[in-house]
C-alpha cells in the first residue's frame, strides 16, 4: 500500500504542475485514487470498470469502488470460509452461493457499520446507491459469463420517501446577501477576515443563486469562462458536458466588482501569480475548493440563521432555491432542468423543486368556464 501511496503521491505533483485544466486534474486524481483502491479488490472489479470506462466518469468508478469495498468486506466476515481473507482473493463464483437473504442481510447491516475505525450509516438513498451498485456489478458478471445466477435481481430497491425541500425566502436571501456586504451579526475577527474576501464570496453566492450551479462547476470555472457580452458561464456538467449557462445583470455586476475591483476583497488583491485562471482564488492564493466553499457557505448560514439553528446551508439548498424560484416564474419544468444540467426531469421534480401556497392555488379551476 505504501508503495501505490507513493505512486499516487509522485503523479498528483506531476499534474499540479503540467495540467492546466481543473476539470483534467480531477479526473487525474481519482484514475489515480481509483488504481490504488482496485489492488484491494478482487480482478473483476477492474474487468468491471474497464468495460464501463467510456460510460463512468473516473468519480463515478471510484464511487462504485468504496461500494464494492464495503461489500465485500460484509461478505468476507459473513461467510466463514472466506474470514481473514483478503478481499482480493474472493472469487467470483461467491456470488452462486449469494441469495436475496443475504443481500437483505447487507443491507441491513449497511444501515449502520463500523468501517476503516468510522461508524458509518445509510438511509435510504445511501441504501440504494449501495444495492445499485453491486446489482451493475451481478448483471455485468452474468452477462460475461462468470457467474451463473444473478442474486441481486430479485432484491427490491429500499423505498425513498419524499422529503420536503427546504428553500431560502426572499427574506432570507437578503439577509444572507447583506451578512457578507455589510458583516452583520459578525464579531470583530469575522469582519476582518471577511473584510479580504467578502466581494468573492458575493459572487459566489449570486451565482449560486443566480445559476443553481452544482459547487464542483462552480469551483472548476475559469476567469475566461465568464462572457459579459452574453452574460454566460461555461460550466462542465456531470459527464463532461460543456453547457453556457446564462446569469442576470445582478449577477454580473456581482463578478464584476470582483474581477474589475481594485481594493481589498477584489480578485486582484487575491491572485498572487498573473498567469492563475481560476476564477475563484482563495485566501491561501490558490483555487478555491470545493470544501473551502462548503465551509464558507456554512460560516454564513451560522451567522446569518443563528437565531433558526434548524436552517443550515449548504451548496444542495442554494441550488434547490434558484430551481425552485425560476420554476414559480416560468411554469417550466424542463427549463429548470435543463438550467440545473438534469438529464432526467423527475430528479428535478422528486428533489430541487417546490412550490408556494400561491403556486398551488393556481390549481384551483373553474370547473364550467
Amino acid at each position: 500500500i505504501n508503495h501505490y501511496a507513493k505512486d499516487m503521491f509522485c503523479v498528483m505533483v506531476w499534474y499540479n504542475k503540467n495540467m492546466e485544466n481543473y476539470h483534467s486534474k480531477l479526473q487525474q486524481r481519482y484514475t489515480v485514487k481509483l488504481r490504488v483502491l482496485e489492488k484491494e479488490l478482487p480482478y473483476f472489479c477492474t474487468q468491471f470498470f474497464n468495460a464501463r470506462a467510456n460510460v463512468l466518469e473516473k468519480q463515478s468508478q471510484y464511487a462504485y469502488a468504496m461500494d464494492f469495498k464495503v461489500f465485500f468486506y460484509f461478505i468476507r466476515d459473513y461467510f466463514q470460509e472466506l474470514n481473514n481473507m483478503p478481499i482480493r482473493d474472493i472469487k467470483p463464483d461467491i456470488f452462486n452461493r449469494i441469495t436475496t437473504h443475504d443481500l437483505d442481510a447487507y443491507l441491513d447491516y449497511i444501515e449502520l457499520y463500523e468501517f476503516e475505525g468510522d461508524h458509518r450509516h445509510n438511509g435510504e438513498t445511501g441504501k440504494s446507491r449501495k444495492l445499485s451498485s453491486i446489482k451493475s456489478l451481478c448483471k455485468y458478471l452474468l452477462k460475461e459469463n462468470i457467474i451463473n445466477k444473478n442474486p441481486a435481481e430479485l432484491v427490491e430497491m429500499p423505498k425513498i420517501h419524499k422529503k420536503d425541500i427546504v428553500v431560502l425566502n426572499e427574506e432570507e436571501k437578503k439577509r444572507l446577501l447583506e451578512t457578507i456586504m455589510y458583516r452583520q451579526g459578525m464579531s470583530e475577527a469575522q469582519a476582518k477576515l471577511n473584510s479580504h474576501c467578502y466581494l468573492r464570496d458575493y459572487a459566489i453566492m449570486m451565482l449560486f443563486l443566480g445559476t443553481g450551479m452544482r459547487v464542483s462547476e462552480l469551483v472548476g470555472l475559469n476567469v475566461n469562462d465568464i462572457n459579459f457580452k452574453k452574460n454566460t458561464a461555461r460550466v462542465i456538467r456531470k459527464g463532461g458536458n460543456t453547457q453556457h449557462v446564462y446569469f442576470s445583470k445582478q449577477v454580473a455586476n456581482a463578478l464584476k466588482q470582483y474581477l474589475y475591483g481594485t481594493g481589498t476583497g477584489s480578485r486582484g488583491s487575491l491572485v498572487e501569480d498573473e498567469t492563475e485562471q481560476a476564477l475563484f482564488i482563495s485566501l491561501k492564493r490558490n483555487r478555491l475548493t470545493v470544501r473551502g466553499i462548503q465551509k464558507l457557505i456554512e460560516k454564513y448560514s451560522n451567522i446569518t440563521f443563528s437565531d433558526d439553528p434548524e436552517l443550515k446551508l449548504h451548496p444542495h439548498l442554494l441550488r434547490k432555491t434558484y430551481g425552485t424560484n425560476l420554476y414559480l416564474r416560468t411554469n417550466d419544468i424542463k427549463l429548470v432542468a435543463d438550467q440545473l444540467g438534469h438529464s432526467a426531469i423527475s430528479t428535478t421534480e422528486r428533489h430541487y423543486v417546490t412550490s408556494t401556497e400561491e403556486h398551488k392555488k393556481l390549481a384551483a379551476i373553474d370547473v364550467i368556464e
